[in-house]
């Protein structure tokens, strides 16, 4: 398998770290991309021009991160990366929370890049409130978290959060949602979780 990917993408982290999860890091290559200095040739991998993709051992290529963790976890069913029963849905609206979060965080990061006379405050203010809500909907709910397993909700979480420190250090999020930061910074002391940071 290969996986396009760039390292501080969160979304690609999410599919390394699942991919090593399920033990299967030795079976995908990775290629760094950048997808703004290459953009006709990546298109024909990814028409959407995004990292995360993962060409397949059957050679599909797939293109969006949940996906792409959901094929990850359908080669290795018996390891519960997505939960059975109740549970699965809980860890799912867990990953739709920290993706949609992640999807703001990102948002936020182009935009800060502009010129200050391109630059959208109201625009940049909306991505920071989705990020907000979505820090106070996990903190809230972080008794459904592990803090023992990696499943599709923890490590959606994991990168959603680390995400943040990278790129908005300087906001102090963790001041205002401790819980979520710390539950965070225990998950990087596993092996699984340190090996892909883009710390």
């Amino acid at each position: 398998m290969k996986l396009y990917f760039s390292k501080t993408s969160p979304f690609a982290r999410k599919v390394r770290m699942t991919a090593a999860a399920l033990g299967l890091q030795n079976e995908v290559e990775l290629l760094s991309t950048d997808v703004y200095g290459n953009t006709e040739a990546y298109k024909n991998v990814n028409p959407l021009i995004k990292i995360p993709a993962l060409q397949t051992r059957t050679g599909e290529i797939l293109t969006n991160s949940p996906f792409i963790c959901q094929y990850l976890a359908s080669l290795k069913p018996s390891e519960g990366f997505f939960p059975m029963a109740d549970q699965l849905w809980t860890a799912l609206n867990l990953q739709s929370i920290a993706d949609g979060g992640m999807e703001a965080a990102v948002l936020r990061r182009y935009e800060s890049q502009r010129s200050a006379d391109k630059f959208d405050q109201a625009f940049d203010l909306r991505q920071r409130d989705k990020i907000l809500n979505a820090l106070e909907f996990l903190q809230n709910h972080l008794s459904q978290l592990s803090t023992l397993k990696l499943t599709v909700a923890e490590v959606s979480v994991i990168c959603f959060v680390d995400y943040l420190h990278l790129r908005f250090a300087n906001e102090k999020l963790e001041n205002l949602y401790p819980r979520i930061f710390e539950w965070a910074l225990k998950w990087n002391q596993h092996s699984v979780v340190k090996e892909s940071s883009p710390l």
